[in-house]
């Protein structure tokens, strides 16, 4: 079965059968990338309409998302298993039938060395480069997972340059630098594993020149002088300090931290997951907390209610989102963490939450979230 192809780090190709697919409109391939990029690979149509037209009334973004995925499906709508599909509420593709090298990418950065490579091979840009849809809230949804990625980049290779560096792989720790440096080029910890790279190679001069170029970007860019990690290593390799590739090369953290500094050798250490602990019994998880908004507890006795439950949980996570005072749970893990009722303490405590909601819907009432013992009313209609 040939997948759908859905490459969006450096540019936004979509493949199919080894050929590219060219829509009559950009906003066929933005609704693609949007939805590759959430989870479950899911939005509701109101997410749609207002990330990709903001601007325009209710009804006649929801008549341009018809037309939308009209065109969307005289193209790809043959396809068996079925790519995309949409009801009166969702849109969703179908995942089984669709791969993106941005879910590949993530998926690999949590991984072992080969992991890591895989992850360096895919980053090849920023996310969706040179795309955009032009609205505020389109281009501000774009930059906050540019950020995230680039994060996630940023790690990935700090570790892999560690790595390569721990094997005498100078050539490719010399490589990863690079590629780091063009992430964020005024990263110093980038430009010192650059300079040991190439030291540590028998190209001293190169090394010594990379440090210049440095010294004037900063200079140019910041009005400030080097880090001192970054001096001391440049009087390193001036002097002659730095071994040479044929002969032992210290391993442990602190030749490490020499390089990159102590602040980012803390990125290296295995990225913690849902429910992770350390050995004090603190969670894994950033000291940022942590909301999930867990089911709604539908109170009718009619099936479709379930629909509209789960449309007002994806807006409400899609709004929480926009909020820089908390991480939001993805809805997926929110889905696998969900259970009977009573089981919230337990849910809590596997994802960091440092706020416990629950919503419940009831036929011609208005949904509420309860903050501890506070109720506070919403005007929204379920």
């Amino acid at each position: 079965m040939a997948k759908l192809e859905i490459n969006l780090l450096g540019g936004l190709e979509l493949r199919l059968g080894g050929k590219t697919l060219s829509f009559q409109t950009r906003h066929c391939a933005l609704l693609l990338a949007c939805l590759a990029m959430t989870p479950e690979m899911r939005m509701t149509r109101g997410q749609v309409t207002e990330l990709l037209w903001p601007d325009r009334a209710d009804k006649q973004a929801r008549g341009t998302l018809r037309q939308t995925l009209y065109r969307l499906k005289k193209v790809i709508g043959d396809l068996e298993p079925s790519v995309l599909n949409s009801d009166q509420c969702h849109i969703w593709l179908n995942a089984e039938a669709v791969q993106c090298d941005v879910a590949t990418f993530r998926q690999a950065v949590t991984g072992n060395d080969d992991g890591l490579d895989k992850a360096f091979a895919l980053y090849e840009g920023e996310l969706m480069e040179g795309h955009g849809a032009g609205g505020e809230t389109f281009e501000a949804w774009l930059s906050d997972e540019r950020v995230s990625l680039r994060k996630l980049a940023t790690i990935c290779f700090l570790r892999l340059a560690a790595s390569r560096y721990a094997d005498r792989r100078f050539g490719d720790m010399e490589t990863t630098a690079c590629k780091l440096a063009a992430i964020d080029p005024l990263d110093e910890a980038a430009y010192r594993l650059w300079m040991a790279g190439l030291a540590l190679q028998g190209r001293r001069n190169a090394a010594l020149a990379v440090y210049k170029d440095l010294c004037q970007l900063l200079q140019s860019e910041l009005g400030v002088e080097p880090e001192p990690e970054t001096e001391a290593l440049y009087m390193a390799i001036r002097d002659g300090g730095l071994p040479s590739a044929d002969e032992t090369t210290p391993r442990h953290a602190d030749e490490i931290d020499r390089l990159i500094g102590r602040r980012s050798r803390e990125q290296l250490e295995p990225m913690p997951t849902m429910g992770s602990t350390h050995s004090d019994g603190s969670s894994g998880l950033p000291e940022r907390p942590y909301v999930a908004v867990l089911p709604f507890d539908t109170l009718s006795d009619k099936s479709d209610r379930e629909h509209s439950s789960d449309g007002i949980t994806e807006e409400l996570i899609a709004a929480l989102s926009r909020g820089r005072a908390f991480y939001v749970i993805a809805r997926n893990t929110r889905i696998h963490r969900s259970g009977p009722r009573g089981s919230d303490q337990e849910s809590e405590r596997a994802v960091g939450c440092a706020i416990r909601s629950r919503w419940q819907c009831a036929p011609g009432r208005r949904p509420f979230a309860r903050h501890g013992a506070t109720d506070r009313r919403r005007t929204r209609s379920a």
